[in-house]
């Protein structure tokens, strides 16, 4: 009997690829990793420029890794997900494709009223679109910020980019607004989750923060156990 999952990641850049293995590894799950683009502003490039040329590339790579024979695959990037037709390319897939969306489409029946962080407007318009064709009613304040993105690259310290980005002021928008949850909607920003969570309760704010990793890990968990509980074998069955 199979019990150990390899799965495919694929990501915009090398360094949200490092998060996805780390992510991958919490599961105790194999990963075959695959970056997109060598930065940030050249994955940005072609998530505004280029996105028929991304979303064919991003399919030759699911196909290539279904062909080594994982057992499912994960588009670990938000603006990714939202740049290409995932729907489509999970129908030319045989193995079960995890994106962003898929937490998405699961937080928009707890919550009413999100803030979302994004790295680009790409990603801030995928996390609206998925959330309100669940929950037409919801409502957003939103906030994109690259340069976060950047410095999370550059390795510097999450409360250093909390300050010098004014994500502290953010989440004071994020309390007079009366949101219901923060939710980071970018991979790299699950590096910021404990910090933000520490500043929002030294702040004395009550909304909830949610990240991709997070709830992503939960989505996979529990269908891997549901297969496991409904076929004593792995891997796991979803769309």
């Amino acid at each position: 009997m199979k019990t150990l999952l390899t799965a495919g990641l694929i990501a915009g850049t090398p360094v949200d690829t490092a998060f996805g293995a780390s992510f991958l590894a919490t599961m105790n799950i194999q990963g075959r990793m695959v970056a997109l683009s060598p930065s940030p502003e050249a994955q940005n490039y072609l998530q505004v420029h280029r996105r028929d040329q991304l979303e064919t590339v991003c399919l030759s790579k699911c196909l290539e890794l279904q062909a080594e024979g994982v057992d499912f695959i994960v588009i670990f990037c938000n603006s990714l997900s939202s740049a290409v037709d995932v729907a489509k390319i999970s129908q030319k897939l045989k193995v079960p494709l995890f994106t962003p969306f898929d937490f998405y489409r699961q937080i928009a029946q707890t919550f009413s009223k999100f803030a979302v962080l994004a790295a680009n407007s790409t990603g801030l318009s995928g996390v609206e679109r998925i959330i309100s064709s669940s929950q037409p009613d919801a409502k957003f304040i939103s906030y994109a910020n690259l340069n976060i993105v950047q410095s999370i690259e550059e390795k510097e310290l999450p409360d250093q980019i909390i300050k010098a980005h004014g994500l502290a002021d953010f989440l004071h928008i994020c309390h007079k607004s009366e949101v219901d949850v923060l939710l980071l909607g970018c991979t790299h920003y699950s590096y910021l989750f404990d910090a933000l969570n520490r500043a929002k309760e030294e702040l004395g704010y009550s909304f909830a923060i949610r990240d991709i990793d997070h709830g992503l890990k939960e989505i996979i968990e529990r269908c891997a156990r549901q297969n496991f509980q409904s076929t004593g074998s792995l891997p796991v069955p979803i769309r």
